[in-house]
């Protein structure tokens, strides 16, 4: 087990980190048996926009975690330098996914969706990308003991699994009944939130800023 104590002072990622996975598993996901019904759930707008604002925290608790952890070794630094950009990418995905709901009465007419189209297409490309770097920097940093532990990263990866099969298999695989999958980033919330609250082990605070 962990035994150093988490510092929020000295570590500064663990507070976006924190409000990043408060935000993500809190968010929920809009229900429905097709798109237009999605679409049309008075709580669209408000879902996404808690999780575009939980991304955004992320991805800065993940900058800072980068500039701070000087002793990481390379497979975490490559693994975070990964799931930054796969995070980036999806912030930039949510902001199209919030903004699908411009769409909802040209579906509902059989008329052109270009922003539902664009976030359709973004989300098969961006979803497994983020899932994969995001799966590899859990059991890279797990493995080293940088951030998290083996106890917690079970939730992650089942997380990040989910999440990147959802766009999958219900967009491109015409699934929906498996659409609940989308609400798998709620894992990925939940693994944030224990993740920054985890505390180091004592080998582990003394040599991070020691090593190269």
């Amino acid at each position: 087990m962990a035994s150093g104590i988490p510092s929020f002072s000295s570590d500064r990622w663990r507070l976006p980190l924190l409000i990043a996975g408060l935000l993500i598993a809190a968010a929920g996901h809009p229900r429905g048996n097709s798109m237009l019904e999605m679409l049309s759930s008075p709580i669209w707008v408000r879902t996404h926009s808690m999780t575009l604002a939980g991304l955004v925290a992320m991805f800065c608790g993940l900058l800072l975690y980068s500039h701070s952890q000087s002793g990481m070794t390379g497979d975490v630094r490559r693994w975070t330098r990964f799931v930054i950009v796969a995070t980036g990418l999806e912030v930039v995905e949510m902001v199209v996914h919030t903004l699908a709901v411009v769409d909802r009465d040209h579906l509902a007419a059989g008329a052109a969706t270009p922003v539902l189209s664009v976030h359709l297409a973004m989300t098969v490309a961006i979803y497994p990308f983020f899932a994969i770097s995001l799966i590899g920097f859990i059991v890279a940093s797990a493995r080293t003991r940088a951030i998290g532990s083996w106890w917690l990263a079970p939730i992650g990866i089942l997380g990040a699994t989910a999440h990147g099969l959802a766009a999958l298999l219900v967009i491109v695989g015409g699934n929906k009944s498996v659409s609940f999958l989308f609400a798998g980033i709620a894992l990925v919330g939940l693994w944030l939130i224990l993740a920054a609250l985890w505390p180091l082990p004592k080998r582990a605070t003394s040599t991070l800023g020691s090593e190269v």
